[in-house]
């Protein structure tokens, strides 16, 4: 496990897929929430994170090159859903350990997956299902 988490802690900074850069953040904060590349890479999904509103009152996240609404599905939605799970789960392992400096994060990140649309017709139902799995597990923080 150590060696897995070296690996990720060497590699994952470089990486530029947000989707990556939230399952390695939350596989390592698994590992060591006091790890301090589960942090960095934690920091620089915040400036990467979507917002809306001002202050923010949502925050959900997408590979950059993905320029369609939040609102309205498409093939990128099921990866924005998994994405902003992974560093919904990662935040509430912090608040978990720590919760007075994350607790207004996690409700403007929890924010999107009440206002995320149910899926289009067009979606595959085994990621669906992957999509209900992550929130569930997300929501069961709570």
């Amino acid at each position: 496990m150590r060696s897995a988490a070296n690996y990720i802690s060497q590699h994952a900074t470089g990486v530029k897929s947000v989707y990556v850069r939230a399952v390695a953040t939350y596989a390592l904060t698994l590992h060591d929430p006091n790890s301090m590349a589960a942090f960095q890479l934690l920091t620089s999904l915040e400036n990467l994170a979507r917002q809306k509103g001002h202050p923010a009152v949502l925050r959900y996240w997408q590979e950059s090159s993905v320029t369609a609404d939040w609102l309205k599905p498409d093939e990128s939605s099921g990866v924005t859903v998994e994405t902003t799970a992974y560093v919904l789960l990662t935040v509430l392992l912090k608040v978990l350990l720590s919760p007075v400096g994350f607790i207004f994060y996690f409700v403007q990140v929890q924010f999107y997956f009440t206002l995320k649309p149910s899926s289009g017709a067009g979606r595959a139902a085994w990621e669906q299902q992957q999509q209900h799995n992550l929130t569930i597990s997300a929501h069961s923080f709570m």
